[in-house]
């Protein structure tokens, strides 16, 4: 399946024209928690979960930092070597270090050598390139998780992080909108990853597979396109910056599982 397929499945078509009415506001999208220091959420529309996105900053910090890990990410590439490793290395670290994940991530980038570990990464960034990936040929990916989501993120400003939190939103989003889950073989189907999830998100079965996440995480970036066509009240932030909100909002959305009834 690549993206045109995907956007085309009448599954998909039929969920986007609701995430149309989520993005203008006419359909409300009420969700609300407390995190376990404290911190309170509960939003009216999709766009004010975005509103209420914090990580490690606001989201204009998020984008200034990213920003810079993509520009010292693709320093690093055009370097190569033994030093264009090493700055990697240093980036995909602060990455994880930002994200709150642990580093064993990078262990398989760390034995590679250096020319290597750059031709891993071409071709890892040529086969998740979301307007030209095919979800039949993922075989140069052979490390994917929350973890790496972020960093092959960073690299690839079009590839959204596909971590537990963004995959509980868009899991609940589909339940919320069939009325049950997804068939395992509908391309609204999205699977947990079992990184970082800390008892929180939605309780379903998780996945550490390299080729599921891989899979979802093209899924993921190719439904976010979809919704950038209509894109509501995310008109009101920058055109460069609307994909970014949009997984804000679900990243805000998705620290704990929403009810039904959250569409009103």
């Amino acid at each position: 399946m690549r993206r045109s397929d995907f956007l085309l499945h009448p599954e998909v078509l039929a969920f986007l024209g609701l995430l149309a009415q989520i993005m203008d506001g006419s359909t409300p999208l009420r969700h609300y928690w407390v995190s376990k220091n404290g911190i309170v959420f509960s939003c009216d529309t999709l766009y004010s979960a975005f509103l209420q996105y914090q990580w490690r900053g606001s989201f204009e910090d998020k984008l200034r930092s990213f920003a810079e890990h993509r520009r010292l990410l693709k320093g690093a590439l055009e370097v190569g070597g033994e030093i264009g490793k090493c700055e990697f290395l240093t980036v995909a670290c602060d990455i994880l270090l930002w994200g709150r994940m642990t580093l064993k991530a990078l262990r398989p980038f760390e034995s590679m050598p250096p020319d290597e570990m750059m031709r891993y990464l071409r071709e890892t960034c040529h086969a998740l390139r979301p307007h030209r990936a095919d979800l039949s040929d993922l075989s140069p990916v052979r490390y994917m998780n929350s973890s790496l989501s972020k960093v092959y993120s960073a690299l690839m400003p079009s590839l959204p992080i596909y971590d537990s939190r963004v995959a509980c939103a868009l899991r609940c989003l589909v339940r919320l909108h069939l009325g049950g889950d997804p068939s395992p073989h509908s391309p609204l189907h999205f699977r947990i990853p079992v990184h970082h999830v800390g008892g929180v998100r939605c309780q379903t079965p998780m996945t550490s597979s390299t080729k599921v996440h891989a899979e979802d995480n093209l899924k993921c970036a190719w439904l976010l396109s979809g919704m950038l066509e209509r894109p509501g009240l995310f008109f009101k932030v920058g055109e460069r910056k609307r994909l970014d909100a949009i997984q804000s909002a679900l990243f805000a959305l998705g620290y704990w599982r929403m009810e039904d009834g959250a569409y009103c």
